[in-house]
């Protein structure tokens, strides 16, 4: 067997967990099958091997892939998953955590059809940290780390991804929205847009307001917000 490493933008890393996710694979099979069916591609033209789907120094075809954010060589895209997936926001994961929040029930019931539809959640980084903090002060941190526990637990239909890229994106739909609207949903939004889905895991009307497409809320929670 040979071992080599494969170095990856964090978007290819992030397209790579989705797939792996909805063929039900491991991250290095995923990685494997890419690579291998890139080499034995010949381009129409000239007959010269055609450029991998993966950005990569030397090749790593094992068990166990380190995923590196790191321009190596050429950036070429991989193709997107069939099912699109939806972004989640913390308001629907503070529902999610707790079976007293008003919108418990719409959110575990959205959780469980995205589930059987075997569409992944993305969750950014900044919304874990934020969902953590929250339940930590509402309930109390063993409630928080268990939530944590759920949501990163190998296998769970919630992908973490990193949103520095997404910063720039975010500021200009912060300087453009209304003052009610939060950093932390613009970086919601602009991940959206980066997946070409309106689609958000989350309650807060702010997102309607910009065009998205939010959960349905619980009739006594959206009479009073």
């Amino acid at each position: 067997m040979i071992r080599t490493q494969v170095y990856l933008t964090e978007e290819q890393a992030r397209d790579i967990k989705l797939r792996a996710k909805r063929e039900k694979k491991r991250e290095a099979e995923v990685i494997g099958e890419l690579l291998s069916n890139s080499l034995k591609t010949e381009s129409p033209v000239s007959g010269a091997k055609a450029q991998v789907s993966l950005c990569f120094a030397l090749p790593r075809l094992v068990e166990r892939v380190r995923l590196i954010s790191l321009y190596v060589l050429t950036t070429i895209c991989m193709e997107r998953t069939a099912e699109q997936p939806i972004i989640a926001d913390t308001s629907a994961l503070v529902s999610l955590a707790t079976d007293t929040d008003h919108n418990h029930v719409p959110a575990k019931d959205a959780a469980t059809k995205l589930r059987k539809a075997n569409r992944p959640i993305i969750l950014a980084s900044d919304i874990l940290v934020e969902t953590i903090n929250i339940l930590g002060k509402r309930s109390s941190h063993q409630t928080a780390i268990k939530a944590a526990d759920a949501l990163l637990q190998p296998g769970s239909q919630f992908i973490l991804v990193e949103t520095t890229s997404h910063i720039q994106a975010a500021l200009k739909k912060f300087k453009d929205l209304s003052q009610a609207v939060s950093l932390t949903d613009c970086i919601v939004m602009s991940i959206a847009d980066h997946y070409n889905t309106k689609d958000i895991f989350g309650f807060d009307k702010q997102f309607e307001e910009a065009g998205y497409r939010r959960l349905e809320p619980s009739t006594e929670w959206k009479e009073a917000a």
